[in-house]
């Protein structure tokens, strides 16, 4: 697939900002080519010696189709879990996190 000037120049500013550990942002609209750019974006950074990728997702539907474009070239999570994750992990495992959720009287609610 050929990559539009703009990819090209996602990519290029990538490469340039690996080396200063430093990321990019990268807004666009609905169907301008996001999801083929990221994986571009992987493959470059898979190249340049990035142990991991990590792609994240908006839904589960989304998480699942982009894992299927990806094929191994990065991790795919959503945010929400991406943020289970950490919490879990902070608090010693997913088996105390579910504790803690099932457990109602550790629940506060604001709206009230």
């Amino acid at each position: 697939m050929k990559l539009t000037k703009e990819q090209i120049e996602i990519i290029n500013a990538v490469k340039q900002n690996y080396a200063l550990n430093k990321g990019i942002v990268v807004n666009a609209f609905a169907g301008t080519g996001k999801t083929t750019t990221m994986i571009e974006v992987a493959k470059t950074l898979k190249q340049l010696g990035a142990k991991k990728v990590l792609y994240l997702a908006y839904n589960t539907q989304m998480a699942r189709e982009a894992q299927a474009e990806f094929k191994g070239l990065a991790e795919v999570k959503t945010l929400h879990s991406l943020a289970y994750n950490a919490v879990a992990s902070a608090l010693g495992g997913s088996i105390e996190l579910q504790k803690l959720l099932s457990n109602k009287k550790h629940l506060y609610s604001i709206a009230d």
